[in-house]
Order: C-alpha cells, then sequence, then structure tokens
C-alpha cells in the first residue's frame, strides 16, 4: 500500500478508472472500491503498516474471442511460487426480439405522477443487450428524453435502471427503453400523466361590487378542466357573517390559448369580504376574495365642491370640480343629473366608484352683480337622494384686492410696490389715488396694466410702523358709489432701519444628530455682546453662542441634538438677553432623520488568536470622531462575552467636513491576544461581532460575524476539490454517483502518518481513499463521497 500511495503516476491512473467505473454499474463501481478499502484495513491492522498486505486485488483485462465451455486462468507470483486461479467462461448471445418490461413502478408502485414528473421511477427489463454504462441507454416518455440516475444492473439476466420522469401533459404516453445501437430491440411501456394542477383565478372584475346582489363578475381562470356548458360549474360564496351564498354562473368560455373565462352573477349578502369558490364536479378551484359593499342609505355628502364664488359670466362659465361621498356608484355617466339654478347643465369627467363619484360642471348664467344659486345633483336610477349645494356669482362691479408686493420696506426710504387687483375699472396708464395717513395723492400712470391689474406705486414714510394704505379711481369715494365700489385697502410695514434684525441662517438643516455649527447672521448687531448672553432656542433646546463676528455680522452656535431624536422643522429663535430683545429667524430649521448606522468594512477580516494584529474598521452614517477616545470597540461572542480592543486611532474620510458632521470614517484597531491558546480558558476561535461606540453621542453599531478569529497553529482547510468544481471551504458533487473529493490542508500536524486520516459528511463517516503529508506539512486527503 505505502508504494501504491507514493507513485503518484499510479494513484492519477486508479483516479481516472475510478471515474470510468462511477458511469458504469454500481455493483463493478463497488468491487473496484473494495480493494483500496482491504488495504486500507490491512494498515489499520497491522503492527507495521509499512509491510501490510492483503489478498484483495482487482484484476482488468479486455477478453479475446471465447467460446462457451473454455476456462480462464489467472497467474501470479506469492513468495516466489506461481499461484493459479481457474474461472468458467459464459458467452452470452445477443437478444432476438423486442425487450420485455418485467417491472416499472414508481415510489407509490404505480406507473403514473403528477404533470410535473419529477419523481423516481425504477425499469426492470429482460431480453436486453448488455449494458455496462448508463450513458449508453436511452429512455423516452413519448418524445421527452428521461434522464437515467442509476444503472443498478447490466448482466444477462436482465437490466434494472432508475430514470427521473420528465414533464408531461394529461394523459398516457408510451415509454420506450432501449440501448444504443439496438433501437429494433427497444422495450415499450405506458405511463400516466394525472393532471394535479389545482385550478385558480388569475384576475377578476370587478373586486368589488354593492351587496345587495344581481351584479355581473368576471373570472379569468387558469388550469381549469373543460366543460362542456355553463350548468357544469358552480360559483359558491361564504359572506362575511359565515353565509353561504350560491351564485348563478352564466356562462363559461375557453380560449385557444386555454384560458377560461366563468361569468356569474351575485346574490345578496352580508357586506365584507367573502371567500368565493368555483368548482366543477372534477375539479375545485382556489378561492378568491370579493368585497361586497354595504349600499349606501343616507344622504349623499358633498366632499369637495371647487370654486363656490366665481364671476358669472355668459361668455367666460366657471369651471366647477365637485365629489360626492355616499353615493351608489353609477353604472352609467349618462345617469348623473346636476342643475345650476334650476337649469339642467351636462357634468363632464365623470368617474364614479364605490368610494365616492367626482366630476365636473360649468356655471351658465350671465349675472354680473352677483348672486347665490342651488347647485342640485342626483342619479335618474334614484332620484329621491338629492344632494344641494351652494355657488356664490361674484359682484363683478366691486374690485378686489389680489395682494400687495412687499408688504414691508423701510422708514426714510422709496419702496417700489406693486398692488394687483382684479375688477378694478382701471385702463392702462389711468391716474390712481393713494390715500396715506389721511391725505390723498394722485399717481400719475399708476395703472401698468395686466389681469389682475398691476398698479405701481413709490411708498415712503419718515416714522417706522404700520400705515394703512387705500386706492381708488377718484379723490374721495364717499361722494362717488360707483368709486367707491372700486375702492381697495391694504397695510404697509415700515420697518425701523436702525433696529436689530435676523436677515438669514446657514445651514438650513442637519441631521437630529446635531452637534455641528450654525452661523446666523444679523443685521445692525449691537456691539459689545457677550457669548453667554446669546442664545438661539431651538423650540425644545437652547444653544449658547460660540463666537460672535461684529465685522461680518455673525453669530455661531453649536445645532443641539434634538432630544427626542424626531425628525421635523423647528422655529428659530434669537434672544440678546443684555437688551432683552427676541427676534424670531425668517424660516424654519429643518431636523433630518438620521439614517441607519453600518460598518461597511473589517479589514482584514480574519485574525489570529496567536499574536496581535492591526485591524481598520470602516464606519458610516454616524457623527464624525475628533480622536480615538471619542471612539470604543469591542468583540461579542455568541455567549454574550465581550473584549475591548485598544483603538490605535480615528480618520474620517473626508476632513473639510465639521468634525461631528454625519460622515464616514475609520478607526484602526489591535486585535486580542491569547497568550496561552491550549490552557482551559483559551479564547474561543470563532466569528464574533463587532461593536463600534461613538462615545460622544453614546450610539453604536454592530456587524455580525465581523471578524474571523482563527489559531493558526492548527490545522486550516486551504481549498476543496471535486469532480464538479472547488472552493476554499466546499465542493460540489453529483448525488447520483460516488465521486472523489480532495481535501488541502495547511498546519497538518507532522509525523503523523496519513493512514490515520478519518472523514465525516453530516454524520456520516466516509471512506479515506488515500493521504499524503508532505515536508511542509501541507495534506492532501482524498475520500469518496
Amino acid at each position: 500500500l505505502s508504494d501504491y500511495n507514493a507513485r503518484g503516476s499510479l494513484y492519477d491512473a486508479a483516479v481516472s478508472k475510478a471515474g470510468q467505473f462511477s458511469q458504469a454499474s454500481e455493483s463493478l463501481f463497488s468491487a473496484y472500491l473494495a480493494v483500496p478499502a482491504a488495504l486500507n484495513m490491512e494498515v489499520l491492522l497491522s503492527a507495521d503498516p509499512t509491510q501490510a498486505t492483503s489478498d484483495a486485488a482487482l484484476l482488468l483485462v479486455r477478453s479475446p474471442l471465447v467460446a462457451e465451455g473454455e476456462k480462464g486462468r489467472v497467474s501470479w507470483l506469492k513468495g516466489g511460487a506461481m499461484q493459479y486461479h481457474d474461472f468458467d467462461c459464459s458467452v452470452i448471445t445477443a437478444p432476438v426480439g423486442t425487450a420485455v418490461v418485467e417491472e416499472a413502478y414508481t415510489d407509490d408502485l404505480s406507473r403514473s405522477s403528477g404533470l410535473s414528473g419529477n419523481v423516481l421511477l425504477t425499469i426492470v427489463v429482460s431480453n436486453f443487450p448488455l449494458v455496462y454504462s448508463k450513458a449508453s441507454l436511452t429512455v423516452k416518455f413519448g418524445d421527452t428524453s428521461a434522464r437515467v440516475l442509476r444503472l443498478l444492473q447490466g448482466s444477462s439476466s436482465g437490466t434494472r435502471l432508475t430514470v427521473l420522469v420528465p414533464g408531461g401533459v394529461p394523459g398516457v404516453v408510451d415509454v420506450t427503453v432501449a440501448k444504443q445501437g439496438f433501437a429494433s430491440n427497444a422495450a415499450t411501456f405506458q405511463f400516466t400523466y394525472i393532471d394535479d394542477r389545482i385550478p385558480q383565478a388569475s384576475s377578476f372584475s370587478p373586486a368589488r361590487v354593492y351587496a345587495d346582489g344581481g351584479h355581473t363578475v368576471t373570472v379569468i381562470m387558469t388550469d381549469f378542466p373543460d366543460v362542456q356548458a355553463a350548468s357544469e360549474v358552480s360559483a359558491d360564496a361564504t359572506a362575511a357573517d359565515k353565509t353561504e351564498l350560491s351564485f348563478a354562473v352564466v356562462s363559461v368560455a375557453k380560449s385557444a390559448a386555454g384560458v377560461t373565462t366563468v361569468v356569474f352573477t351575485t346574490t345578496a349578502g352580508a357586506a365584507g369580504k367573502a371567500d368565493v369558490v368555483i368548482y366543477t364536479s372534477a375539479k375545485r378551484a382556489l378561492p378568491f376574495l370579493l368585497d361586497l359593499v354595504a349600499v349606501p342609505t343616507g344622504a349623499p355628502q358633498v366632499t369637495q365642491f371647487e370654486p363656490s364664488i366665481g364671476e358669472c359670466r355668459a361668455g367666460s362659465p366657471v369651471n366647477v370640480s365637485m365629489r360626492l361621498d355616499s353615493f351608489r356608484e353609477l353604472t352609467d355617466a349618462a345617469n348623473l343629473q346636476v342643475t345650476f339654478g334650476g337649469i339642467s347643465t351636462i357634468p363632464r369627467n365623470v368617474s364614479s366608484l364605490m368610494t365616492g363619484t367626482t366630476f365636473e360642471f360649468s356655471t351658465g348664467v350671465e349675472d354680473l352683480d352677483g348672486g347665490v344659486y342651488n347647485v342640485s345633483v342626483w342619479s335618474s336610477t334614484d332620484p329621491s337622494k338629492v344632494v344641494v349645494s351652494t355657488f356664490e356669482c361674484k359682484d363683478t362691479t366691486v374690485a378686489t384686492l389680489v395682494g400687495a408686493f412687499p408688504a414691508a420696506g423701510f422708514a426714510g426710504s422709496n419702496t417700489s410696490v406693486s398692488v394687483f387687483i382684479t375688477d378694478s375699472g382701471y385702463a392702462l396708464h389711468n391716474t390712481v389715488f393713494l390715500k396715506q395717513g389721511g391725505v390723498t395723492t394722485a399717481v400719475a400712470n399708476a395703472a401698468n396694466g395686466g389681469s389682475p391689474m398691476e398698479v405701481l406705486l413709490t411708498l415712503t414714510a419718515t416714522a417706522p410702523g404700520v400705515s394703512s394704505m387705500t386706492l381708488a379711481p377718484c379723490k374721495d369715494p364717499t361722494k362717488d358709489a360707483n368709486c367707491l365700489k372700486k375702492e381697495v385697502s391694504f397695510d404697509f410695514n415700515f420697518l425701523d432701519p436702525n433696529a436689530v434684525r435676523v436677515t438669514g441662517f446657514f445651514p438650513l438643516s442637519e441631521y437630529v444628530s446635531g452637534r455641528t455649527e450654525i452661523d446666523v447672521k444679523v443685521k445692525n448687531l449691537p456691539t459689545g455682546l457677550v457669548k453667554a448672553q446669546v442664545i438661539l432656542n431651538f423650540g425644545a433646546s437652547n444653544a449658547t453662542c460660540s463666537n460672535i463676528d461684529n465685522a461680518t455680522g455673525v453669530l455661531t452656535f453649536k445645532i443641539p441634538t434634538e432630544p427626542t431624536a424626531t425628525a421635523g422643522k423647528v422655529s428659530l429663535r434669537l434672544h440678546l438677553l443684555a437688551s432683552g430683545e427676541s427676534l424670531e429667524l425668517p424660516r424654519k430649521f429643518d431636523y433630518l432623520e438620521q439614517k441607519p448606522a453600518v460598518i461597511t468594512s473589517v479589514s482584514p477580516s480574519k485574525a489570529s488568536i496567536r499574536t496581535a494584529g492591526t485591524v481598520r474598521i470602516a464606519v458610516s452614517n454616524l457623527p464624525g470622531v475628533a480622536a480615538a477616545s471619542d471612539v470604543g470597540v469591542e468583540l461579542v461572542w455568541s455567549d454574550g462575552r465581550t473584549e475591548d480592543l485598544l483603538v490605535l486611532s480615528a480618520t474620517r474620510t473626508d476632513a473639510r467636513k465639521q468634525v461631528y458632521a454625519v460622515q464616514e470614517w475609520f478607526a484602526d484597531v489591535t486585535t486580542p491576544e491569547d497568550g496561552d491558546p491550549d490552557d482551559a480558558d483559551s479564547m474561543e476561535v470563532t466569528a464574533v461581532t463587532v461593536r463600534v461606540i461613538h462615545r460622544v453621542f453614546g450610539s453604536f453599531v454592530e456587524l455580525q460575524a465581523g471578524l474571523a478569529l482563527y489559531d493558526d497553529a492548527l490545522p486550516q482547510v486551504m481549498s476543496v476539490s471535486g469532480p464538479d468544481g472547488a472552493g476554499q471551504t466546499s465542493a460540489n458533487v453529483p448525488m447520483s454517483v460516488s465521486s472523489e473529493v480532495t481535501i488541502t490542508v495547511n498546519k497538518a500536524p507532522s509525523g503523523v502518518k496519513a493512514s490515520v486520516y478519518s472523514a465525516v459528511v453530516g454524520s456520516s463517516a466516509v471512506g479515506v481513499t488515500f493521504a499524503t503529508v508532505d515536508a511542509a506539512r501541507i495534506a492532501q486527503v482524498v475520500l469518496t463521497s
């Protein structure tokens, strides 16, 4: 055996031969494997393994032409003397006629399966040519080839094989079994495919119907059996109150593609989800849920009516949008009836569902002086349920202020203001009379045109404060009724140019973790401010000023951490405690939701417990760090035991960002070292969780199995290779035949003989057919799966 193992070429030849036998019958392959197994057994039992011998042998010869009754002889030299073994030669004649199927059965002892096949079928045939390899067999189910999984027996007394049944269509199919080159000898038997498909509804419409019955539902069915008439199909349902319902099947039709359409009419039942089942005497489909909706009983509700006021001009009608709830779904849009002021109008863009009905209509009256009109809506199928709303026709003779922009300016300076007015009565470049503080001034060419009309003004005041303004096409509207209708009023705020005011801030948002800087720009910033007396309020938290720049008027604060870690907008207010001033900032600050923190990498991902090493841990979506002292790193074992690691350094990826802004950074740590890995309290060698802690914020992030600890003094698997590929720790092998797998092991024990290796796959021991250990302590172990 030592010679056998030592000679690489002999071993390679044996592996090649094993591959040849693995394609042949299992009995021949087992005979081949018995030889090295017997030699291995002798080695295990021998006091001196190098002297172990065995009488087991496997002799492969190519037979010459022989005749019935002739004898063969095997001779060999043993102990200086020739040994002999005689054997009879049997001559087997080729089969005559067709082969006979003696047995054919699946695991349930039948000759049938479902349409997907995928079951094992054992076939026994006689009067069949000798078969040495399953590759020479052809098995067909009709025109579909089947995979031969095993050749259990191939002899003159019979051939036994196992095949995997392929998929098929319902019905009986002829199965043929033949050896390549012997087509006329093929055996034939019949196999039945049972239609085990379960019909189901791929879609149905509508998905919701009223619970009062009489509604048509169309269902698209797959895998539904063939029927001749609708009377062969039934549709039942279980209502929400567990009452059994029976629906009337109206029609059934099947397309050329095999898709069945079933149409049925509902009966009255309890509102809610109903389980509907469609079936025949042969098959029952999977149930589907049909929503039976309660019929609206109360008065319809108007939930949208926009606009409710407008100018009623015959040439320019107002388009009104309405939505009605608690209004029965319309089966035909023509059933919707709408009147405006008692005059019928045609609704447009009607969309009617059980959840609500929406539509549009246009006002059709001319009423420039204004008035209120009833809008009535109902369905012609149920005229008793009428809903009434009102629309107000605006008095177009009265001017309406749209707005004045801007609404504020500084006292002592001129401010250009645009005032927008509808139905103003002005023509382009008309003079407008402005009344301010009791004084009326004519503003020539103020009407600038447009719709609404734009009036251009230049406003000024000597003192700050809110001033009321009026505009009219005449100097004294109280003396002219038509002019009075065109008068509009607005307020303008004259600001103190010397007052302290906030003009803006940056950034406008930050993550809820905060701790970054925000700059607030202040106009007319008082001198002599003390940082401790300048406070920026963030709703539930305050920030004290950290820097004052009088030259630019910028105050700097640290954004506080949001106390509840809740994202959202907050109002900011600046407090100057020395002067007692409190200023609201011009817009809200936005706290942003923080993304989940992650450990993006641990490099290297393996560490030896024999020596300390350095590992770099990269983190994302956590606030940055200023120094290694901001970071804590722990290893966590599955039993809850932890060990703190020494943090050597912590570095932010982008140094331009503020220190505690949410960003990417990495920490270099020292891996743990076990001073005595062989004692009873040694460090467990396994993949452990890596936990990174931000000591400033108290937050942490974990990576399961982030670092693999190993003992590099122990054997380590380097590679596994099999007939279907190789990998570092695993390889694929076929299930249908035995295969040889080679495992390469580093750090193998020195001075240990290869013969003592054993292998276990799962919980079963497997034979080790060959093993070597070289001077570099690299072992190669060959086992049979």
